[in-house]
């Protein structure tokens, strides 16, 4: 096949995400441009998840949580509540302790992702507790 035969290119994987493979390519097929529309990671993903159905019968599909979800200490280090890839609905129960004696009022910060320190996962949520005894 030559060069001239081909209308379209369509870059997938990680690698299409470096400028000078991109600049490469467009050189090789004589300045054609590269089309972008197209998530390079989810194409990669959507490619795997057909070639794996063509040899899987029977596919269970369940919801699961996509990162773990903790609490943070007043340290800033994260209180593990709801594992990742648990099952959707998920519940857990944690005991919590007030910082300081007759303490009435708690701040509790829920964060989405896997790192041990708050500062590098995302606030999902902040509750205020008032009136503790």
């Amino acid at each position: 096949m030559h060069k001239s035969q081909i209308h379209e290119i369509v870059l997938v994987g990680g690698s299409t995400h470096i400028p000078r493979i991109q600049k490469e390519l467009e050189d090789l097929f004589d300045g054609k441009k590269l089309n972008k529309s197209i998530n390079p990671n989810q194409a990669v993903v959507n490619g795997a998840a057909i070639e794996a159905s063509k040899n899987i019968k029977k596919v269970l599909l369940a919801d699961v949580t996509p990162f773990s979800f903790d609490i943070e200490a007043p340290s800033g280090t994260m209180i593990p509540t709801i594992k990742r890839n648990k099952a959707i609905p998920a519940t857990q129960t944690r005991t919590l302790r007030i910082c300081f004696n007759n303490q009435t009022n708690a701040r509790i910060k829920i964060y989405e992702g896997d790192h041990e320190t708050a500062s590098n996962d995302y606030l999902i949520e902040e509750l205020e507790l008032s009136d503790i005894l």
